[in-house]
């Protein structure tokens, strides 16, 4: 979920059709695994769309020249920001093995690129994990996504492995049908007066593909 960036110029008006989401992201990975061959961390690259970075670029008055790049000064003024999330957020990067959360750290290490061709941002941060973790004792559940679904994320640009070489990657495609019945049903609980940018439902889970890890063994 975003915070820091204003998001005012793309809520619509209060009604009870689904309205969400409104920001496009394209998501890859990097699994980091130490040398005792924990998973230790996720880094993590967004490439929001050309609408929303074009938004971010405009609110921040970078570019002032408009000749479509952004210096290193600019694109160290964006890192960070869009995970600048309040105290006890958990973020949108997800894991749990066996049906338990994998609790994560703060977003560290944070940078920026611009790609003109397509006109879009790119973050990258990386998430530690609170507790380094085998995936060869038990396969590892990931999943990136906004729980109030403001946010699309789907995991297009790459994801690779750092650090071992017995990992195997599968992919669980998220249900869209199931999904938007889900939402639907979520909505019609709700009172007719609220509104329902803000009360939207946690239905963020539900649009987005698992990817599973297993190493050694368990491959």
């Amino acid at each position: 979920m975003l915070s820091t960036l204003c998001l005012v110029g793309l809520l619509v008006a209060p009604h009870r059709a689904p309205g969400h989401p409104h920001v496009f992201v394209d998501a890859g990975l990097t699994l980091i695994f130490d040398e005792r061959g924990q998973l230790a961390a996720l880094r993590v690259f967004w490439a929001y769309d050309a609408f929303y970075s074009l938004m971010m670029i405009e609110e921040r008055g970078l570019d002032p020249d408009g000749d479509g790049t952004l210096t290193d000064a600019e694109l160290d003024s964006i890192a960070g920001t869009d995970v600048d999330w309040e105290a006890g957020f958990p973020g949108d990067l997800h894991l749990s093995r066996d049906g338990d959360k994998v609790a994560l750290s703060r977003p560290v290490r944070h940078g920026a690129d611009y790609e003109p061709t397509s006109a879009r941002i790119v973050t990258r941060h990386v998430r530690p994990l609170t507790n380094r973790i085998d995936p060869a004792k038990g396969a590892v559940a990931i999943r990136v996504y906004d729980p109030g679904y403001f946010v699309k994320y789907d995991v297009t640009l790459p994801v690779t492995v750092e650090g071992r070489e017995d990992c195997r990657l599968t992919r669980r495609s998220a249900n869209p049908d199931r999904a938007a019945r889900i939402l639907e049903r979520e909505i019609a609980k709700l009172p007719a007066d609220v509104m329902l940018e803000n009360e939207y439902p946690e239905v963020g889970r539900h649009f987005a593909d698992t990817l599973i890890v297993s190493c050694g063994a368990t491959g």
